[in-house]
Parts: C-alpha cells; structure tokens; sequence
C-alpha cells in the first residue's frame, strides 16, 4: 500500500529553496566569471536549483540516499557528451580528448544519481519523452519548409554544413543540454518548486510564479555576455519567450506525472534546436498559440493540482496501454467542505492517493461519495 506524502508549500520553505538556489549559483557563476574559466565550467553554477532542492528534501525527509552504480555510469557519459559537443562546436574540425572535463561531468552525476534514489528522475512511458524530444525539431521545420517554399525568410544557423554534420551537431548538442541544463535546473525549478506552487494555485499561476525566479536567475550569465547584451533582446527572451516556454514545461510536467526527464527533454530541445536547425523566424510566434492553447485546452487557469509523488508512478491511462492488466486505485477528490462520511477518513484540500492498488482486481471496492476510481497500471 502506498503511502500518501503532503508536500511542504509554506511560504518559508519555497523562499529558503530560492535563497539556496540564488545564492549558491550566483556565487559560483560570479567566481567563474570574473576568472574568466571556460563555459564548462559554469556547470557547477548551473546546479544552484538542483542543489537547493537536495538540500531542501534532506531538511524535511531527512534521506540523502545516494545511487553509487548510476553515478559511475553517469560521469563517463558526461565527460563524453562534453568532449562531443566541442567537437561539435568546432564544426567538426579539432577534435580534444580533453580530461578536464571529467570534472564538470561529476556534477550531473551526482543530482541524477541522487535524484534518481529521491524517486525525482523517473522513466515514464514512451510516448511523452518521445514528444518532448521531438516537438522543438517539429516546431522549428515545419513552418521552416513552408517559409522556404512561400520565399518567407529562413535562418540557417550552420548553412556552411551539410545535413549529416547538421543532425549530428544537433544529436550532440542536445545530449549536453539535457545532462548539463536540463537534469541540473529542472529538479529544483520544476521537480521541487513546481508541484509545490500548483498545491496552492492553477498551474497557470504557477507558472508566472516560477517563471519569474527562473527568468532572474539567469541575470549573472545573460548580462556577461548572453541574452543581455540589449535589454530588447533580454526581454524578448527573458519575459515574452520564457512565459510560455514555462506555460509548455508545466503542461509536460502535469501530463508526464510530473516526469524530470520529459522536462527536461523539452528544455534541452529549446536550448539546442533554434542554433542548430533552419527555423523561420515570423513562425516562432507560434509558440504563443501553442501555450494558450495548453492553457485552456487543460484548464490551467481554473483548478489548483496536487499529487503526491509516491504514487504518480502508478497512475496511466488505461487507453494509451490496452495490453496491460489494470487494478483500481481509489482516489479522494477535493471537497471544500472537508465533510466526512461514515466509514471513511475525513477528505483532505487536494486530490491525494490514500491507497496503491486495490488488492484484490476481482472484487470491487467499496465506492465514497465523493471518490471515482482510476486505473492502476500493474505488471503482468
């Protein structure tokens, strides 16, 4: 029987989270900056979110538990996605084994390694991972081939390579942000921070929440000589673009059970795919009908969410998987009233497991009023 978790949302909790985070990148990122290392070497700064979240689940659970195997296999990988991704970045001309890097590759290791045992970095079913790998490409090439066939300008950020080097730059690329961005901010923005927020407000109103320290956070590096070299370029991409990258990472993090990998996922593939691919640039304002559409397609703006992470492993959709053998699991649904009945608990402010899979599939257990039933995913 599964155990149902409350996250701690208090006001205290989420600004020493954003203090941690804040303070321990910030640092980290001015140190380097000013000794002027090389740009892979700003990872340890990059884990600021990561680190904080660690942190804050070791205060409140007291568990720092810790996958030595995974991390072994995790940091050789790392070293070589970095070893790629300047080969990458040199068009495929010099080529460095360069063993230094070894030491920036410690760092993904280590949050996947412990994130993994804190049940944060899950692989869920194919379908949303293959969605959020591919949609950023799809976004980008689609509209890229309509502008080139209605003579509407395309950019071609390598237009000196051919296709093969272009694909494989891209492979490369957005292998290094997945291990080097996306599992090092994710875990904190969106796998502590996020669900958090969303207990005590729409997941639309969630998202301006977090985009807002997100969007921050970055200052150190976009104003030493990234996206802040203009403030129109800064708010273009730090306030119009970012709210609804952050509207799109939290519908994937709500439709994937709140999956770290499919976010981040996502968020490699914008990071990596506009400098790679040719992409149209009247068409990037689609993204915004996109994130409106998730807005109000899901409901985003009318309901608070809450889950607790122990059981949203087993929740599915019983039509995405027909050949799997499927037990009920009872859930408790939101009643403002907080009304108890006769033989049942007292019903707690959000949606909230009170049990794993009924335990007996032949056998229909007994139905609360203000309970339905949901599929419990469960091996054959």
């Amino acid at each position: 029987m599964a155990e149902t978790t409350k996250l701690k949302s208090t006001p205290g909790a989420i600004a020493a989270f954003l203090a941690i985070a804040f303070a321990t990148s910030w640092v980290l990122w001015g140190v380097g900056i000013r000794a002027k290392v090389r740009e892979d070497l700003l990872v340890f700064g990059v884990a600021g979110p990561a680190f904080a979240a660690a942190v804050m689940r070791i205060r409140s659970k007291g568990s720092s538990r810790f996958a030595t195997p995974l991390f072994l296999a995790m940091a050789p990988i790392g070293w070589a996605s970095l070893v790629m991704a300047a080969w990458a970045g040199a068009r495929f001309h010099t080529f460095s084994w360069n063993p230094i890097l070894i030491v920036p590759a410690l760092v993904p290791a280590l949050t996947t390694a412990y994130f993994f045992c804190a049940g944060e970095i899950r692989i869920p079913s194919v379908r949303w991972p293959f969605i959020a790998a591919l949609s950023m490409p799809v976004f980008l090439l689609v509209p890229a081939g309509i502008a080139y066939w209605t003579h509407l300008p395309v950019v071609q950020p390598r237009s000196n390579e051919g296709m093969t080097a272009t694909i494989g730059a891209a492979a490369i690329l957005f292998a290094k942000q997945f291990l080097f961005a996306g599992l090092l901010e994710l875990p904190g923005w969106r796998g502590w921070l996020l669900p958090r927020l969303q207990q005590r407000f729409s997941p639309l109103v969630a998202s301006v929440f977090v985009w807002l320290p997100w969007a921050l956070w970055h200052a150190p590096l976009d104003f030493s000589g990234g996206v802040g070299r203009t403030w129109m370029n800064y708010v273009q991409v730090r306030v119009v673009f970012f709210i609804a990258i952050t509207i799109l990472l939290t519908w994937f993090y709500n439709r994937s059970r709140g999956s770290i990998v499919v976010t981040a996922l996502f968020h490699a593939g914008f990071n990596t795919f506009p400098f790679v691919l040719p992409y149209s640039p009247p068409f990037l304002a689609l993204i915004f009908g996109w994130a409106i559409w998730v807005v109000f397609a899901d409901g985003s703006p009318r309901r608070p969410l809450s889950y607790s992470s122990v059981e949203k492993d087993s929740i599915t959709d019983p039509k995405s998987s027909p050949s799997v053998r499927f037990r009920a699991a009872t859930f408790i649904i939101h009643d403002p009233q907080q009304q108890a009945v006769k033989g049942f608990p007292t019903l707690p402010a959000e949606v909230e497991a009170i049990a794993g899979c009924w335990p007996n599939p032949k056998k229909t257990p007994p139905r609360h009023p203000k309970q339905k039933t949901l599929l419990c995913k469960m091996p054959n």
